[in-house]
């Protein structure tokens, strides 16, 4: 990334990513395997490289160009319509759903059950953190998150830019397929954080 100074990008000028992102920034370049744009941060402004696999299409004063190309080879399965609609189904699905949900979840089940793995079923000695921790406290973290995208997601109508979306595939392909990202990534922080604190409570109650 090279610094530059002394110029002004013009608004209106994005980059859409086929993950669904914009990205503000005057596209400079295009050899076809690379993406070169100008972006202002602050004060400062900045040049930046970009695969162009990574890119659906870039905006300059308004004006769209597609460099999204179907390319079963580089894993580009998509027509240039349908891959939109996917990406409008990702952009539909980062705007309304929330990871915290599974976050929390995540963390309290995985403290609840660190917490039980400590209980000593000895009949002298019963109670919870009278026991040692098993192998549980290490497999719930990565039973978490794959039971969180196991769960379908379900697409609500007021979550929809247009209700028409509700019919096509490649909607629902790319708001679910964010949609489970969120829940699995919320599910394994989440689990993560209750099996830290886990072993934590058990270790201080010793």
């Amino acid at each position: 990334m090279w610094f530059i100074s002394g110029s002004s990008i013009a608004q209106n000028n994005t980059l859409l990513l086929v993950n669904g992102k914009v990205l503000d920034g005057k596209v400079t370049n295009n050899d076809g395997e690379f993406i070169k744009y100008e972006f202002q941060k602050k004060d400062n402004f900045f040049i930046k490289e970009m695969d162009v696999l990574r890119v659906y299409s870039f905006t300059i004063n308004n004006k769209e160009t597609i460099v999204y190309k179907k390319d079963t080879a580089v894993g580009n399965v998509f027509s240039q319509d349908e891959m939109r609609m996917y990406i409008y189904g990702e952009t539909d699905s980062e705007k309304s759903i929330k990871s915290w949900p599974y976050f929390v979840s995540g963390a309290a089940f995985s403290y609840g059950m660190s917490v039980f793995d400590t209980y000593s079923t000895r009949e002298n000695d019963r109670g919870f953190f009278k026991a040692d921790p098993s192998m549980l406290h290490f497999a719930v973290p990565f039973v978490v998150p794959i039971v969180c995208g196991k769960i379908k997601p379900k697409i609500k109508a007021k979550h929809v830019s247009d209700d028409l979306f509700l019919v096509n595939e490649q909607y629902i392909m790319g708001y679910q397929k964010d949609a489970r990202y969120k829940r699995i990534m919320g599910g394994l922080f989440g689990s993560l954080t209750g099996t830290f604190f886990g072993i934590l409570t058990y270790s201080l109650s010793k």
